[in-house]
């Protein structure tokens, strides 16, 4: 117990969620033995962040620049830096450090920066209590509900190519759906880890799950968002392809959330014992808010800081924020966008110098030469059933286009097609990306469930009126 004048106050662990843009999966913070100090390591002040962990778990924040704090009394640090070696100094002290930019990994002690000591892009909005239990004196009148269900934990192994440790997947309270966002129903891997573990599997793009409700989702991306969008969520997922980290999302594929290469041979039972009991005790707590005055006496302390040092501790956020992102865009691009140009043009050149191109390119000339016929394409391209099959990186739009456009140049097909032609095998782009992109934008299970089939449906009626209006434009252009 801490003592801050003559009230007495419960110290308590805290949880330190990452932030927007952030860093990590969490920290729990607790007060042990003389480790009771939040330090500010920010500049004009005590930061609020360190000023709301120590709040929230009974114990005191100091100003790292005008007080001395031996390691050892350290709970924590709160810095704001985006990539010196300052951000690699403490986690490789190992003191659970929490920084307030959304920073990742970077600067000469990086190897030091792990998930279990480090997070960031942190504000106010991400510190909770870590652990919901009660005073030891309060008795605690609601009663215990205990779930006995006849489920089993699997392991899903990685698969030839494939990425990752494997996975140890198990139902726990209301997680019991295997999600299949693969497109063309439910994926057999879904099926089969489903029926191992005595779970449910659902299709993703026609029923609409909550989050709190998935056990683990398949998926069958190979380097877009998608492959990432459920590692951020620590939503296990299960990649039927060989990938491995890509994407704008990369840094949140880590091997204890994400296997990839899986085939139904990688699915086992995880554990002899073949049933789990499952508990679910709602408990809620209360925090003591009998520091309010103390941390009102700090907040008036900090706003007579300096104006200099605000303004100084402002130019470094920003550009920790614009270095950052620098940094982000280089690694996409090398990473992501680069190595798919190659594969595209590597496929486009095997498919020429097969002469599949031409079988191709023989098939598609009186199509891509009439109005109708573009028509036809587009209609075949936007099915429901088929776009989220043809939609992923839009490979084969590009490889069609390439195609069409090289008999545009031999004079097959006039020249005048060609914008009709683009929205034509255009047509599918993106659909597989639907639900994903309702879950960024954290839609309703209700807006999921109704939105999908309504994109995908609307595509028929898009994708057509798209190649007419293209063709009414094309008319005089050449």
């Amino acid at each position: 117990m801490a003592q801050r004048g003559s009230t007495m106050i419960k110290q308590r662990a805290v949880f330190v969620d990452k932030g927007s843009g952030g860093w990590g999966t969490g920290l729990r913070i607790e007060p042990k033995g003389k480790k009771v100090k939040v330090v500010s390591i920010t500049g004009g002040g005590i930061h609020p962040v360190a000023r709301k962990i120590a709040e929230v778990s009974g114990t005191e924040a100091v100003d790292g620049f005008k007080t001395s704090v031996p390691e050892d009394e350290m709970m924590c640090v709160v810095i704001d830096c985006g990539g010196t070696a300052r951000i690699g100094l403490y986690p490789m002290k190992r003191i659970p450090t929490v920084d307030i930019l959304p920073s990742s990994p970077s600067g000469p002690l990086a190897k030091h920066i792990k998930e279990d000591i480090f997070v960031s892009g942190v504000t106010e909005k991400q510190i909770t209590v870590a652990d919901e239990q009660t005073e030891s004196d309060t008795q605690e009148s609601s009663a215990t509900k205990q779930l006995v269900t006849k489920q089993r934990a699997v392991f899903v192994d990685k698969g030839s190519g494939g990425w990752g440790t494997g996975l140890r997947i198990e139902p726990k309270g209301k997680k019991v759906k295997v999600v299949s966002i693969t497109g063309g129903g439910i994926h057999p891997v879904a099926r089969k880890i489903a029926e191992v573990s005595g779970t449910e599997a659902v299709d993703g793009f026609k029923s609409s799950v909550p989050e709190d409700e998935m056990m683990c989702v398949v998926i069958d991306c190979g380097g877009t968002a998608r492959i990432g969008l459920y590692p951020m969520k620590r939503i296990p997922t299960v990649d039927i392809l060989p990938s491995s980290p890509s994407g704008p999302l990369a840094k949140h594929i880590k091997e204890d959330i994400f296997v990839s290469g899986v085939t139904e041979k990688q699915i086992t039972v995880a554990d002899e014992q073949t049933e789990s009991d499952t508990q679910e005790s709602p408990a809620t707590e209360q925090l003591d808010t009998s520091d309010r005055e103390g941390s009102k006496e700090e907040k008036q302390g900090s706003e007579g800081d300096n104006f200099l040092m605000r303004f100084s501790r402002g130019i470094g956020k920003v550009t920790g924020t614009f270095y950052q992102a620098g940094r982000d865009s280089v690694d996409m691009l090398i990473k992501n966008i680069i190595p798919f140009m190659a594969f595209v043009s590597m496929l486009i050149g095997i498919i020429n110098y097969t002469g599949v191109g031409d079988v191709i390119a023989t098939f598609l000339s009186p199509l891509a030469g009439s109005l109708w016929g573009l028509i036809v394409i587009v209609l075949v391209c936007t099915l429901p059933f088929l776009s989220p099959v043809l939609g992923p990186g839009s490979v084969i739009a590009q490889v069609v286009g390439v195609l069409i456009g090289t008999e545009i140049a031999k004079g097959n097909i006039p020249p005048q097609f060609a914008l009709p032609a683009l929205f034509a095998i255009n047509g599918q782009v993106g659909a597989d990306f639907i639900p994903v992109g309702l879950s960024l934008g954290e839609a309703k299970p209700e807006t999921v469930q109704y939105g999908v089939p309504a994109v995908l449906y609307s595509r028929l009626i898009t994708g057509v009126l798209a190649v007419v209006i293209a063709y009414i434009a094309s008319i005089g252009m050449y």
